[in-house]
């Protein structure tokens, strides 16, 4: 099975940036700031994706902190939320308390997204049950991206 979409290195993604309309980067996790800089001033939207635990809250909380002096094209995913606990809402709470974008949607924890990566295919084509409500999610978040860039 293949993907939809090109996937390359980041050095080997250089001489395909000019053949594409959009361009995702995935970045480690904790980007240095100047990489941060590169990212903000290179992207027409940053997302940056946190799970509601408390400690990547904090980190996402001091990396808009520092993002926000550079730029305001940027909006927080919450992701791995699991719905049958209360972190999710505590963590939108916090993020919204502390006036970060969200994203309206978020991604939720789901066993499907692991097995699919796993098998080398995007959710929607791995055989579980749940895996049409995990590309629901990400279809709903792209919507929210689409109106942005509108």
């Amino acid at each position: 099975d293949t993907l939809p979409f090109m996937v390359a290195s980041q050095a080997g993604a250089t001489g395909l940036v000019k053949q594409y309309t959009h361009i995702i980067v995935d970045t480690q996790a904790r980007p240095e700031p100047d990489e941060l800089k590169d990212l903000a001033q290179g992207s027409d939207l940053l997302i940056l994706p946190t799970t509601p635990n408390h400690l990547d809250i904090d980190v996402t909380i001091k990396a808009v902190e520092l993002l926000s002096t550079m730029t305001d094209n940027y909006r927080v995913l919450l992701t791995q939320v699991d719905s049958r606990t209360k972190t999710g809402r505590e963590a939108r709470k916090a993020l919204e308390e502390a006036k970060l974008p969200l994203f309206k949607r978020e991604i939720p924890r789901l066993v499907a997204f692991e097995r699919a990566a796993e098998k080398g295919v995007i959710v929607k084509d791995y055989p579980d049950p749940r895996s049409n409500f995990g590309w629901l999610c990400y279809q709903a978040v792209g919507k929210e991206i689409f109106a942005l860039m509108t």
